[in-house]
């Protein structure tokens, strides 16, 4: 696939199963995907298909008898997969953060909502102060040692050290006696050390106060859109409508400024109006804070109001990849077509496309296409050999044998070229 300059997060060759009795349940193949800084990538496909187990494997989260076969899973430079608990500690909820499909699974039903905002705001101050000063001690001890290499006697570097330190929280005395030591740091040529040195001390001295969260509590709920939210802090979960709580709970996953955000199905349980104000929240938040967005769903006609890139998966798989406008005006795989001509809209006349059958039985995988046994346009290579992604251009992959130079040509259905149509004809009336 092409490389993109700006990534937030790639995901190389993950597979993970799950331990079913004697068997092994594939749930991810081989995935490899990649999301831009302040993109949105939407992961599409059925119940079943990985989209879920992929996200959860970016933070750690996966069930007790997961089992992380091989991948990677790149972020801020490092290998995800190889994190400690301790480790996700400093990133799950801070730098990224998951909204899930049912806000009351994520609400505590018997702790007002205040609370529930304040507590990860306080908590997650600690976390950050208690591995902040940790981070300070190794620095210290590093910068103590590079200094010493470099000829300064033990006694001054503390000295030095102690007035550098108070200088920093605004001493005037101890700044006049900072410079020496500055200058000894240079000629031992260790200024990133004690620049990362101040940004520990500085992490570390930041306290999250009950009063500090109250306020900030009250701006995220004012910035969801939560009205009266003075009157709102003190209510419980149950006083408020599926649409409000899922502002509450997106309120709480953006409260630590994430750079990515995952969406787990999050408009699934939500009637089509608040959905659709839940996906406008989405695209504000994401846009006013330059996040990046994983948006999990089933429903492909989501997908075109909040995505910049959509993946579609299949049995484990990424079948197709591309920006919206490749996906929807030019599908490539059969699986996407069936998804295309079973999505209804306003102007449908004709009756809806169903896809025939189930998805496979993922403790056995299908040898060739795993969607070869439910389409209509599956060849004989298809039941025995895994197609690869093909490239059909920069933006747009798929996994299909439709697209090897010696297939027969297919035409697209006719369900799926009417959408199209229909597609550009109110995309050129919204035009004039």
């Amino acid at each position: 696939m092409s490389e993109r300059a700006e990534q937030e997060l790639e995901i190389r060759h993950l597979t993970v199963s799950f331990r079913a009795g004697k068997n092994m349940v594939h749930a991810v193949r081989d995935v490899s995907l990649t999301v831009g800084r302040g993109e949105t990538l939407a992961i599409v496909g059925e119940s079943g298909s990985g989209k879920s187990v992929s996200a959860k494997a970016v933070l750690g989260i996966e069930a007790p008898n997961a089992v992380i076969e091989g991948g990677e899973i790149l972020y801020g430079g490092d290998d995800l997969l190889k994190y400690s608990e301790k480790q996700f500690e400093r990133i799950r909820g801070n730098r990224i953060s998951m909204i899930f499909q049912d806000p009351m699974s994520s609400l505590d039903p018997i702790m007002k909502i205040g609370r529930q905002l304040t507590e990860a705001m306080i908590l997650n101050g600690r976390t950050e102060q208690r591995l902040a000063r940790k981070e300070a001690k190794q620095l210290q001890a590093d910068l103590l040692s590079a200094l010493k290499q470099a000829g300064m006697d033990g006694a001054e570097i503390r000295a030095g050290l102690r007035a550098y330190v108070a200088a920093r929280g605004g001493g005037e005395h101890a700044a006049a006696g900072q410079d020496a030591f500055i200058a000894a740091v240079a000629r031992a040529g260790a200024q990133d050390t004690l620049g990362r040195l101040e940004a520990a001390l500085t992490a570390a001295g930041k306290r999250v106060t009950a009063k500090a969260a109250r306020e900030r509590a009250l701006e995220l709920l004012r910035e969801v859109g939560i009205r009266d939210p003075e009157k709102r802090f003190d209510q419980y979960p149950f006083e408020f409508s599926g649409g409000m709580r899922q502002r509450i709970v997106i309120a709480i996953a953006i409260a630590a400024n994430p750079d990515l955000l995952i969406c787990d199905e999050p408009t699934t349980a939500l009637d089509v109006t608040i959905q659709a104000q839940i996906l406008e929240l989405i695209n504000r938040l994401k846009k006013s804070r330059g996040m990046s967005v994983i948006f999990i769903t089933h429903d492909l006609g989501v997908v075109a109001n909040v995505a910049d890139r959509v993946a579609v998966m299949y049995a484990g798989k990424v079948v197709e990849v591309g920006t919206v406008r490749d996906i929807f005006y030019r599908p490539a795989h059969p699986y996407t077509w069936a998804l295309l001509a079973s999505m209804p809209d306003l102007d449908t006349g004709e009756r809806l496309v169903s896809i025939p059958g189930i998805p496979p039985d993922m403790r056995y995988p299908p040898q060739g296409d795993a969607f070869a046994l439910r389409s209509a346009y599956a060849m004989q290579i298809d039941f025995e050999k895994e197609p690869p992604l093909f490239r059909i251009s920069e933006s747009h992959y798929a996994a299909t044998w439709l697209l090897h130079p010696s297939a027969p040509h297919v035409e697209l259905p006719k369900a799926v070229t009417e959408r199209i149509r229909r597609m550009r004809e109110r995309e050129e009336a919204g035009n004039e």
